[in-house]
């Protein structure tokens, strides 16, 4: 958090164009081999589990010197932070446009409003990332009177730290014909980073009025390779996400960061 606030206290441009919130970690994770076996057995959930990651990871959450749950603080809040610090350089008379790193592990089930931190659930990940989906559209309709406009995107399952935190690099490296082989039915296995960031480049493209802030943007790839954009309606309720906003609002109002003395 530390990093992020002295990142802004050095900042030397105007303005900005495209803010582009990508910073993500899946703490500590675990594959449960056993249910990634049965999985292989039961169609019906194969393609859901393995294109979202869905019950098949077990992951230990961390505390930052401030008190913050890790993947919250890392995934959301730092961002959260970093947008209202960056408000004089955003929007006004040219367009500013905030693209958030969402995903498809992004799950409504496993958030709640009540503890945004997940400070007693099992998928922090998910729920982080769920919180995003959130904080885009709601965020969105704060913010479009300034010219700003906000949207989520997911890069599918890309080699990042956080894949090869979840297996070694040798093993991704067996499997990758059969990585490529699924996309016949899980488009979402995009692998290449190239791949990966077809969604954020394809948004760059885009006018920000031909774009719908209910929806997420979704990096795929066909079985030969070729990357392309999906679009998929955003699960949120806007009461919720509205409750959620002005809970980070109120813990920035609260927030001290602890000096990294590293």
């Amino acid at each position: 958090m530390s990093h992020c606030y002295f990142l802004m206290a050095n900042f030397r441009f105007s303005h900005i164009n495209f803010l582009f919130l990508n910073a993500g970690i899946m703490a500590n994770p675990k594959v449960k081999f056993e249910t990634v076996i049965s999985t292989l057995f039961q169609p019906s959930k194969l393609v859901h589990r393995f294109s979202t990651g869905a019950d098949l990871l077990e992951i230990a959450d961390d505390t930052t010197k401030e008190g913050f749950k890790m993947t919250f603080a890392t995934n959301v809040f730092g961002h959260f932070c970093m947008v209202k610090e960056l408000d004089d350089v955003l929007g006004g008379e040219e367009p500013s446009r905030i693209v958030w790193t969402s995903s498809r592990t992004s799950s409504r089930e496993v958030f709640s409003v009540a503890d945004i931190q997940h400070t007693s659930g099992r998928d922090p990940y998910a729920s982080s990332k769920y919180l995003i989906d959130s904080l885009s559209v709601v965020m969105n309709d704060k913010l479009r009177a300034k010219n700003i406009t906000t949207n989520t995107t997911c890069p599918g399952l890309t080699q990042s730290g956080i894949s090869l935190g979840i297996l070694p690099w040798w093993f991704w490296y067996l499997i990758l014909p059969i990585i490529k082989l699924l996309r016949l039915f899980v488009p979402s296995f995009t692998w290449e980073p190239y791949n990966g960031a077809e969604a954020l480049i394809w948004l760059t493209t885009q006018k920000p009025s031909a774009l719908d802030p209910l929806c997420k943007y979704y990096s795929m790839c066909t079985v030969l390779g070729r990357a392309y954009t999906s679009t998929a309606k955003i699960d949120v309720d806007m009461v919720e996400a509205e409750n959620c906003y002005q809970q980070l609002e109120e813990l920035l109002r609260n927030f001290k960061p602890v000096p990294d003395v590293s």
